[in-house]
């Protein structure tokens, strides 16, 4: 029985890697061109404590840097909207948050946590099955180029 659980887990694991994956695959696709991208680091160094999953920093100045947070689990989900919230509370907008929800059906996300990051204005799309959309509203929100064909 613990064998079973522990190739439950690791069958988990696996998934989100595959998310983490595919979401970095498709925003350096669309973006690669026209944004620097850096993994597990700070949108800003003030927010030093808010490390995001991918840090979009955008080579035209008219855009603005993301910081991406690949969401499967509420506990992302809370990192986000924790950033968010401490940039508005300081009255940032030379940045923008973005949770990135891995899969439409959302089934390991509370729906009131859901809820409250949506109430939030939290920027969420939505990467499974819509891909090439969530890449166009990731790129809208920062005021990127359009997409790299």
């Amino acid at each position: 029985m613990i064998r079973v659980r522990d190739l439950e887990l690791i069958t988990r694991e696996v998934i989100r890697s595959t998310f983490r994956e595919d979401a970095i695959q498709a925003i350096t696709k669309a973006f690669g061109a026209v944004a620097n991208l850096n993994e597990e680091v700070a949108v800003d160094r003030e927010f030093s404590e808010y490390p995001a999953d991918l840090v979009i920093r955008p080579k035209a100045a008219e855009a603005v840097p993301g910081a991406v947070y690949f969401v499967s689990t509420n506990d992302k989900l809370n990192e986000a909207l924790l950033l968010q919230t401490e940039a508005q509370l300081y009255n940032r907008d030379d940045f923008a948050v973005i949770a990135l929800i891995e899969e439409p059906d959302m089934k390991l996300l509370s729906r009131k946590k859901f809820q409250r990051a949506q109430n939030r204005s939290l920027t969420m799309p939505i990467f499974k099955g819509d891909e090439e959309a969530a890449m166009k509203m990731i790129g809208r929100r920062l005021r990127l180029p359009t997409l790299a064909a």
